[in-house]
């Protein structure tokens, strides 16, 4: 069976954090074998890896590790883009949460002809002062910020063709173009 949709989540010293992500997934009522989750570990120095394997006997969906030596959010987050196999790539941060439900709305939204991606909000940690704080700090940033805030979801190929675009600038700004 192919897999229809790539979770991804960039973990830097992230062991408190990534087990509570993984484990809300795991309770949504959906079906599981189109799913996968990819845990880029970007020179984590906790646990971050080790509290992942004691973890992955319980989940109900494929989990695979992938390591992203160059540092950064942005290089850790492209790796997992890239040896994503679903149509449909989520990108998250280990501190987000999953609503039970969610899986199912991104199955359905996904599946529409024209879609290629999109923004999601994610939700305070219950009962956590500090993801409560969080939360409503970014709420406030996304009230006077112009621009779209949240998780993005994308079209494995969108992903790819802006990924090759971006490339491209890069490279039309090192080699200028010779005149003809």
């Amino acid at each position: 069976m192919s897999v229809k949709i790539s979770f991804i989540a960039p973990c830097y010293n992230e062991q408190d954090w990534i087990p509570r992500l993984l484990l809300s997934l795991n309770s949504c009522e959906t079906t599981f074998e189109d799913l996968e989750f990819i845990v880029v570990d970007n020179n984590s120095t906790d646990r971050t890896v080790e509290v992942l394997w004691e973890l992955v006997h319980v989940l109900k969906y494929k989990v695979r590790l992938v390591h992203e030596f160059k540092k950064g959010v942005s290089a850790a987050r492209n790796t997992g883009g890239f040896v994503a196999r679903g149509e449909t790539l989520v990108f998250l941060d280990a501190d987000n949460r999953i609503t039970q439900n969610f899986v199912d709305e991104l199955f359905l939204v996904s599946s529409k002809e024209r879609f290629c991606g999109a923004t999601v909000r994610t939700l305070a940690e219950p009962g956590s002062i500090r993801g409560t704080l969080v939360f409503f700090i970014l709420e406030f940033i996304k009230m006077v910020s112009p621009r779209p805030f949240g998780k993005s979801v994308a079209k494995r190929e969108a992903f790819l063709m802006l990924v090759v675009l971006s490339n491209a600038s890069s490279l039309e700004k090192m080699w200028p173009l010779l005149p003809v």
